[in-house]
């Protein structure tokens, strides 16, 4: 054992680690038990990510589909590892919906690892690329004090070794998009976000980062963005989507 494995062993001994999907205190003298998921709560986010999309039939790992929102602006990559369904049982809608409102740095690099092999295959031999997100609310921000597609983008930036643009911002005064309609939700993102540094894609591959894909209104606003900025190519890469019909 290293310095480093001991002094986290103390700590975890001293605070035993919480599971970030279930909640309960994780049995440190337990093997593999010391991180973000407890072992059964693992098994659980291995079993959605193995799970096949309701249309494809594919992994969702490995899932062809591609929002409707994304194809209309011409989005042809989208990467996802699970899907999300909030309110039901779930390692990933548990993962989402904590970092919405916790600052979880060890978790959101947890889940930037687990995003960046299929973004990594995603990007195959394209050159030059770069990451960035879909921005959060001001209010949100200000209310929790974090924003966290931030958090994660920076993390995945990382894990892949590109840089990190700031490429995009919120308007003030932006509602909520799980208060709207669908036909709200594309009125409403489309006036959301405007550009903060087009030079920064421009003639670039595009990693296009958000936390979920509910109907793809967010992410379609923001890729159209970046493609008029001049941007090669936008992969839009998401922890979890909603299925048609959950």
């Amino acid at each position: 054992m290293t310095i480093k494995d001991a002094k986290q062993w103390v700590m975890s001994l001293l605070f035993p680690p919480i599971c970030r999907a279930c909640g309960e205190r994780q049995n440190i003298f337990a093997p593999r038990q010391v991180g973000v998921l407890c072992t059964a709560c693992h098994k659980t986010w291995q079993g959605e990510r193995g799970e096949s999309c309701s249309a494809c039939g594919n992994g969702h790992e490995n899932c062809s589909c591609i929002p409707s929102e994304l194809q209309k602006i011409g989005v042809e990559t989208f990467v996802h590892l699970a899907p999300y369904r909030p309110g039901k049982p779930g390692a990933a809608s548990a993962m989402i919906l904590r970092g919405k409102d916790n600052n979880d740095r060890e978790m959101f690099r947890f889940l930037a690892a687990e995003l960046s092999e299929p973004v990594r295959r995603a990007l195959g031999e394209d050159g030059e690329a770069v990451v960035t997100y879909v921005p959060r609310r001001r209010a949100a921000v200000q209310a929790t004090g974090h924003d966290h597609a931030k958090q994660i983008a920076g993390a995945l930036a990382d894990e892949l070794a590109l840089p990190l643009v700031i490429a995009l911002r919120r308007r003030p005064m932006t509602r909520q998009q799980k208060e709207l309609s669908a036909a709200q939700r594309e009125k409403n993102a489309a006036r959301s976000f405007e550009l903060a540094d087009g030079q920064a894609v421009k003639d670039k591959t595009v990693v296009l980062f958000d936390d979920v894909c509910t109907t793809g209104t967010s992410l379609g606003a923001c890729a159209s963005h970046l493609l008029e900025a001049g941007a090669g190519r936008v992969v839009c890469a998401v922890i979890a989507k909603t299925e048609s019909g959950e």
